[in-house]
C-alpha cells in the first residue's frame, strides 16, 4: 500500500487506496519552529522552555528536556507523542494507527513543516520510521542522464579532512563489504579538494555518492557545508551544478547534513535540499550529530539490503530496525536520518 501524507500550516491531507482525507489545521511557523528547537537543541527561548515543561509534565515522569545533548534519546517518545496528538488531525491519526506495517508513506511538506522530523511521530508505542517505509518527496521529477548501470558506479568520499578515524574505519568496512558486489567503488580521502569533488559530482560518472566527513548546518539557505582539506564546500556551490548529469542518490553520513537551522524566513538550510535542487534524485542525510559506531553500522546495513534487491525505502527501514534492536535508546542512530526522494526507487 502507498499513502500520500501532506502537511502545511493550514491543512493536513492523506490520500491513497481507499482514503482521501483533508482536514484543516492551524499553527504558526513560530509555534512549529519551537517544536523543532526541542529536537535540534537550538537557541533557548521562553516559548521553548514553556513547551519543554508542558511536554515533560504531560508525557514524561523522570526525564528532563533542558539538557537535550545527553537526554533527548530518552524523551523522544514524549516529543513524538506530542507531535502526533497536537499536529495530526484525528481522522488522519486514526488511519495512521491502523495502517499495516511496511506501508509506503510519501511525505509532502513545505518550508515550515519540513523543519520538524515527522518521521519520529510516536503512535501506539512505536515510531513512524520504525513501522513504515518513508520518503519526503518534491514536485521535481528526476531525469536521469543515462540508462541504469550495473555495476552501479559509486563515489566514496571518506575522511576528506584527514582527522576522522571513525569515518576512515567506516569506509574500510563498507569497502570490504562491497568488494565483488554489484556496486563498483571509487574512493577518495584527504587528497580530494572541493573543486575536484564538484567536478566528479556533475560528471555523470556516478549513480551513487557516499560522503563520510564533517558537515554543518548554516543560518542562511545555501550556507550549510561539507568540509574538505581546503575549506568548506557550501550548499550554494552544489546548487550551482543544476542542469548537470547528477547522481541518483547521495548518502551524506555526517552530522547535520539534513538538519536546518530553525529561524523564521530562513528557508530550508540543509545540504540535502541543496543536492535536490541541483538535480540529485534522492538524498539520505542526518539531522543531528551521529556516532561513529552507529553511523558506520547503519550505512553497512543499508547497503547490504540494497544488494539484496530492496528499494531504498525498504533498506532504510531494515537498517533502522536493526539499529534499534542493537542499541535501543543508547544510540539514537535509527532516528537520525531523513530520506528525501521516492522510497520505492531501486538502484538495481
Amino acid at each position: 500500500m502507498k499513502i500520500l501524507l501532506s502537511i502545511d500550516e493550514h491543512e493536513a491531507s492523506l490520500s491513497g487506496g481507499q482514503y482521501d482525507i483533508h482536514q484543516p489545521i492551524d499553527y504558526s511557523s513560530k509555534e512549529l519552529g519551537t517544536v523543532a528547537q526541542l529536537y535540534y537543541g537550538t537557541e533557548w527561548s521562553d516559548e521553548y522552555e514553556a513547551l519543554a515543561q508542558m511536554i515533560e509534565k504531560k508525557y514524561l515522569t523522570s526525564s528532563t528536556l533542558k539538557h537535550h545533548a545527553s537526554s533527548l534519546s530518552r524523551i523522544y517518545r514524549g516529543l513524538g507523542q506530542h507531535l502526533f496528538e497536537n499536529y495530526i488531525p484525528q481522522k488522519i491519526g486514526d488511519v495512521l494507527r491502523n495502517l499495516p506495517e511496511d506501508t509506503v508513506i510519501l511525505l509532502t511538506l513545505n518550508e515550515v513543516s519540513s523543519l520538524v522530523p515527522w518521521e519520529l511521530l510516536y503512535i501506539d508505542n512505536n515510531f513512524l520510521c520504525l513501522r513504515h517505509v518513508l520518503g519526503r518527496i518534491t514536485e521535481r521529477e528526476y531525469q536521469p542522464g543515462h540508462p541504469q548501470r550495473t555495476p552501479v558506479p559509486m563515489l566514496f568520499i571518506a575522511n576528506p579532512t584527514g582527522d576522522l578515524i571513525g569515518a576512515q574505519n567506516e569506509a574500510n568496512y563498507i569497502m570490504a563489504q562491497l568488494r565483488g558486489s554489484r556496486i563498483s567503488v571509487s574512493r577518495y580521502g584527504a587528497e580530494i579538494r572541493k573543486t575536484h569533488y564538484l567536478d566528479l559530482l556533475k560528471s555523470g560518472r556516478f549513480d551513487l555518492i557516499h560522503y563520510s566527513g564533517h558537515s554543518q548546518s548554516g543560518y542562511e539557505p545555501g550556507k550549510s557545508f561539507h568540509y574538505f582539506m581546503d575549506g568548506p564546500l557550501y550548499g550554494y556551490e552544489i546548487e550551482a551544478l543544476a542542469g548537470g548529469n547528477m547522481p541518483r542518490l547521495v548518502f551524506s553520513n555526517s552530522c547535520q547534513s539534513a538538519g536546518s537551522i530553525v529561524q523564521e524566513d530562513a528557508g530550508n538550510t540543509s545540504l540535502a535540499a541543496n543536492y535536490l535542487r541541483a538535480g540529485v534524485a534522492a538524498s539520505i542525510a542526518a539531522i543531528w550529530a551521529v556516532s561513529d559506531r552507529g553511523s558506520g553500522a547503519f550505512a553497512s546495513d543499508f547497503y547490504r539490503y540494497l544488494l539484496f534487491g530492496s528499494t531504498i525505502g525498504e533498506a532504510l527501514l531494515q537498517a533502522r530496525r536493526n539499529a534499534f534492536k542493537r542499541w535501543g535508546y543508547s544510540d539514537f542512530i535509527w532516528g537520525s536520518y531523513i530520506f528525501y526522494g521516492n522510497p520505492s526507487m531501486k538502484l538495481f
